[in-house]
């Protein structure tokens, strides 16, 4: 559900975007029952799932080849969702979610069209703000770059990472700022999150994991903006 009065309506959106990718054959993500209005209130009607990818990592041991299997699926997932020119714009462990062993992604209520109506890719709009979840958001967002599909992809990146290690090295970092919002980029905590996503300070942390990891965050860290991301062999990477 989602008040009428919020002043970012995200839900009318979220449907648009899954009917659009249900209907052009989207699979793993969720089957839209019903939308509409209740109690003044937008509500949305979805499938249900056992638990979240993030429950599931801190409630699990997992071994580097379950990791590496869980990582081929939300990859293969992604290139379908970008396949039909839509980045997602809040990948996060939260957002995968976990049903009869399957992964499912959820949560378009801020997704987008990376290409307009001639089908040209969107420019590169800059900005002061970010969008999305801080902890999982791209280094270039933290630059004020528009999203665009690196950013997922390296989004998924960092949720390898986490899965490894049950935590990010650049969460609950305690940095006050009384000058910048939480959102604008040259807010301090900000700054710190995008100096510590560096691609050699990520690589760094990688090495320890995978050096299939390292390899993966070097191809999405060298990507161009409009660039489309070699997805097979990005999950040749993590197939055994």
């Amino acid at each position: 559900m989602e008040s009428k009065a919020n002043t970012f309506i995200t839900l009318k959106n979220e449907a648009n975007i899954l009917k659009y990718l249900y209907d052009n054959r989207c699979s793993h993500v969720p089957l839209l029952y019903w939308f509409g209005n209740h109690n003044d209130k937008f509500v949305i009607v979805i499938t249900k799932y056992d638990c979240s990818l993030y429950d599931y990592a801190l409630e699990s041991e997992l071994t580097q080849n379950t990791i590496d299997s869980l990582m081929l699926k939300l990859l293969s997932i992604i290139e379908d969702v970008h396949s039909l020119f839509i980045v997602h714009r809040d990948i996060k462990p939260h957002h995968f979610m976990i049903k009869n062993n399957n992964i499912y992604l959820i949560d378009f209520g801020i997704s987008t069209f990376y290409i307009d109506e001639n089908r040209k890719h969107k420019p590169n709009i800059k900005s002061e703000s970010i969008i999305g979840s801080p902890n999982y958001l791209s280094f270039f967002l933290h630059e004020g770059n528009s999203y665009s599909r690196r950013d997922d992809m390296i989004s998924i990146g960092y949720i390898y990472l986490f899965l490894s290690k049950k935590t990010l090295p650049w969460e609950n970092l305690h940095i006050i700022d009384n000058e910048y919002s939480n959102i604008h980029i040259l807010n301090k905590k900000n700054i710190m999150c995008k100096e510590m996503k560096l691609l050699d300070n990520v690589n760094k942390i990688s090495s320890q994991i995978s050096n299939n990891l390292v390899n993966y965050f070097s191809f999405c860290y060298y990507l161009d903006f409009y660039d489309e991301p070699k997805y097979v062999d990005n999950i040749a990477l993590f197939h055994d």
